[in-house]
Parts: structure tokens; C-alpha cells; sequence
């Protein structure tokens, strides 16, 4: 990445080559090679910091070091708005991910989701009426078991996930009677 050293624009190293078409450069810019034309390497020498789950990453202005245009960043913490979009955020995934739990063991019997197994739970026929009451039985103990675990997390008696994951292997165990 370069710098515009006059605007303070950035600009990518392929941009600069082509609005110079008729200038050659060498293989790797310098700084002494750019300046000419207002520009200077911007060097990213130290390593971006990684935020947390309510953290964002803030790019300070670049600053001039030791001769050298550096990006820098800060990390700063999130808004209660912005924490609570992520947190909605990872609830919608959970529950999608839920949903998609469901539907997926209920395809490994050729049904085409949960919902078109639980369907089956008045069939008259014994292997689909007990497949589908099964379908019924775990599809609601589990959606029953998530939004509890939900208002807990909400209640502050649970900590919060930070993705499906941190949740997958405390739903109800989905494996199909004999």
C-alpha cells in the first residue's frame, strides 16, 4: 500500500503503476523510487491487533516514524448498540444453525426437512407415524431447551456463546429410535 504524501489518500501499488503507464518502476517500490511523484510506501511493520468479541479495530491517522509513513490501530471497546447488534447476530445464527441441525438429521431418513417428518406422526403407517412423532418429540425438546438456554444467557445465568458451536453439543442428542 502507498500513501499520497500530500492527501494522505491511500492508494494500492497496482493503481499508482497504472496511472503512471509510461514511468518504470522497480519490482519492489522504495520510497526513494515514489517520492518524486508525492508518494511514500506505507509500512505496516507493527501487527494489527486482534479485538475481542466486543472490540472494534480503529485506524488511527498514519503517522510518520523514524522517517517512515506507519499505519497504526487502536482497539476500542463497542457501543451498547453495537454490542447488542452482535449479540442479536450470534443469536440468529444459533437459531438458523438449530433449524439446520434439525432439518439435517431429519434428511438423513429422506425426509425433506423436520417439519415434513413431524408431518408423519398420524400416518398409518406404524415406521412413519413412530418416525414422525419422534421427529415432533425432539424437535420440540430441543427448540424448548434453546430458548431457555437463551433466557438464561439473557438472565445473566448463563455466559453468552460467541457462535453455534458453543452451544451444538448441549442440545438434546438427535439420533433416530431403532
Amino acid at each position: 500500500m502507498l500513501i499520497n504524501t500530500k492527501t494522505q489518500t491511500q492508494v494500492w501499488e497496482y493503481d499508482f503503476r497504472a496511472s503512471h503507464p509510461d514511468t518504470s518502476f522497480p519490482q519492489i517500490l522504495s520510497d526513494e523510487a515514489i517520492k518524486p511523484f508525492g508518494y511514500a510506501v506505507l509500512h505496516s511493520d507493527v501487527a494489527r491487533p486482534t479485538p475481542s468479541l466486543y472490540q472494534n479495530i480503529v485506524t488511527a491517522p498514519v503517522q510518520i516514524i523514524d522517517g517512515k509513513y506507519q499505519e497504526i490501530w487502536t482497539i476500542q471497546d463497542m457501543t451498547d448498540e453495537e454490542i447488542t447488534a452482535v449479540d442479536r447476530g450470534i443469536q440468529i445464527q444459533i437459531v438458523n444453525k438449530t433449524q439446520e441441525r434439525l432439518d439435517n438429521f431429519a434428511k438423513g431418513r429422506g425426509y425433506d426437512n423436520i417439519m415434513s417428518a413431524c408431518t408423519y406422526s398420524g400416518s398409518n403407517i406404524e415406521k412413519f407415524s413412530i418416525e414422525g412423532n419422534y421427529a415432533m418429540s425432539i424437535r420440540d425438546s430441543t427448540w424448548d431447551y434453546l430458548y431457555k438456554l437463551l433466557e438464561d444467557i439473557k438472565s445473566g445465568l448463563k455466559n453468552k456463546p460467541t457462535s453455534f458451536e458453543d452451544i451444538e453439543n448441549i442440545l438434546p442428542v438427535l439420533q433416530w429410535p431403532n
